[in-house]
């Protein structure tokens, strides 16, 4: 049951086909189309596309930021902060070990953020200051556990 869970936001993705697509209508005949940034004009296909339909975006040069463009322009600012939440929920149901799951959740924010070359999205930074909320939580709560069976441990 708890890995059905985990298939329901791709189910979504999969059924819902006009999700992240242009929903612009083929230009009139003597129209002037001019598509937003960082997308070009295609003449056949009477679209706007984007480098990466083509082919063309540099790879070499930012291959995290290449391979994140598709992502950013379907979940915005969004997607980092559901790969992550993807990652750490399936750690999370293979070990349900809170610290461990605080541990690698920190570690993973500060490769993306030492990693992306641009500023980091409004979602983003909301999205850090509640994991770090939680984290802390998370701390507090095995720290007193560890300070309550200390207590109450018999003496030996």
């Amino acid at each position: 049951m708890k890995y059905v869970l985990l298939l329901i936001p791709l189910l979504a993705l999969v059924l819902i086909p006009n999700i992240g697509v242009s929903t612009a209508q083929l230009p009139l005949p003597n129209v002037t189309v001019t598509c937003p940034a960082g997308q070009t004009y295609d003449n056949n296909t009477k679209l706007c596309i984007t480098c990466w339909e083509e082919g063309t975006c540099n790879f070499t040069d930012d291959p995290f930021g290449t391979m994140m463009l598709p992502f950013e322009r379907v979940f915005g600012g969004l997607t980092i902060i559901i790969m992550w939440g993807l990652l750490v929920s399936i750690l999370w149901l293979r070990t349900q070990n809170p610290m461990l799951i605080g541990v690698v959740g920190i570690a993973m924010t500060a490769g993306y953020m030492t990693v992306a070359p641009e500023a980091p999205s409004n979602e983003f930074d909301g999205a850090r200051l509640i994991g770090g909320a939680l984290f802390a939580v998370s701390l507090g709560i095995s720290i007193y556990h560890l300070v309550n069976t200390r207590l109450f441990q018999p003496p030996q």
